[in-house]
């Protein structure tokens, strides 16, 4: 019994969305979306309290907040507890002992999406990647990384690199990240990140190969 909070998605994060309501009063919390569709929430370790929060559409939330006199029964069925999870990590040494180039993409997937693109092609294209690579001795040394609870908030990824030392990321010169490549409505983007460093020149580097491939719009204008 009591009352329950409705809550339009909004900046904050979820954990703290559902703590505010938590220390309000409320005994449980719906979140609805703040754009058209479904919402999936992940509350993880930072949420403690011992109430049901759940998640609706962004249609269904609004309906429910013109709802004059709304009356409401909120059962959620949930268990908490620690989970293990994995990362899985392939290194192929370089004759170069000063740079590592990072490939990654995220082994898990979700129930909404077909696994098979999300992230079943970035693995597959990692793993075809690993049995060409170990055929050559790469220049850098190349480390491919199948990331585990990435669909949870990137917690493999994040714990792989929270584990670094200071001289072991200073080696990493680029990452590339595999991730639902066999979409059919594929987009060619280059990621510059803050454009410092050795990004700019792996950034040019595919953009010149994109746009000999007829994948990036080419630069059009003339010079005075």
């Amino acid at each position: 019994m009591g009352s329950i909070a409705l809550i339009r998605r909004g900046d904050c994060t979820f954990p703290v969305e559902a703590r505010n309501a938590h220390l309000a009063g409320a005994s449980g919390v719906v979140i609805y979306n703040n754009v058209a569709g479904e919402l999936r929430i992940n509350l993880l370790e930072d949420f403690t309290p011992n109430i049901p929060v759940v998640s609706t559409s962004q249609e269904d939330g609004e309906r429910l907040a013109r709802t004059a006199g709304l009356r409401m029964r909120l059962e959620a069925q949930t268990v908490r507890g620690n989970i293990r999870t994995s990362n899985v990590i392939a290194e192929f040494a370089g004759s170069n002992p000063g740079g590592v180039v990072v490939l990654g993409g995220h082994l898990d997937s979700v129930n909404a999406g077909p696994g098979i693109n999300d992230n079943g092609s970035g693995v597959a294209a990692l793993l075809e990647v690993a049995a060409q690579v170990v055929k050559s001795r790469p220049y850098d040394t190349v480390r491919i990384a199948l990331w585990g609870a990435e669909e949870l908030g990137d917690l493999g990824s994040q714990f792989y690199v929270g584990a670094l030392s200071p001289a072991q990321k200073e080696a990493l010169a680029l990452y590339l990240n595999f991730d639902m490549i066999g979409s059919p409505n594929a987009g060619f983007f280059v990621y510059d990140g803050d454009g410092s460093g050795g990004g700019c020149r792996a950034v040019g580097l595919w953009r010149d190969r994109a746009r000999s491939r007829r994948l990036l719009p080419q630069a059009r204008g003339s010079a005075a």
